[in-house]
């Protein structure tokens, strides 16, 4: 289901779009593409906020693991890389 923004059947714009899997993301589109700034929260408890190019994470991102582990940085095409931060949660029993 999309709830946001169209130009000529696509969605362009601001715009919320939930996947049949639970799947939910939430910021700006174009050409029916995550394009822009915006948040992924993904069915599984992970997210990714930050920047997307032609519907993949690029530019500065912050994904965050449903255990708590963090990478905070630079992506391309949809992967880490270049300069980042990540945080691996470690719990002591």
């Amino acid at each position: 289901m999309y709830n946001g923004t169209w130009k000529i059947n696509r969605a362009n714009g601001k715009g919320v779009h939930t996947w049949a899997s639970g799947d939910k993301y939430e910021g700006d589109w174009e050409n029916s593409l995550k394009h822009g700034i915006g948040t992924d929260r993904f069915e599984n408890g992970d997210q990714y906020i930050g920047e997307y190019r032609l519907g993949k994470p690029y530019g500065r991102g912050k994904y965050v693991w449903k255990n708590g582990a963090i990478y905070e940085g630079e992506f391309i095409d949809g992967k880490r890389t270049g300069i980042g931060r990540w945080e691996k949660i470690t719990f002591n029993e």
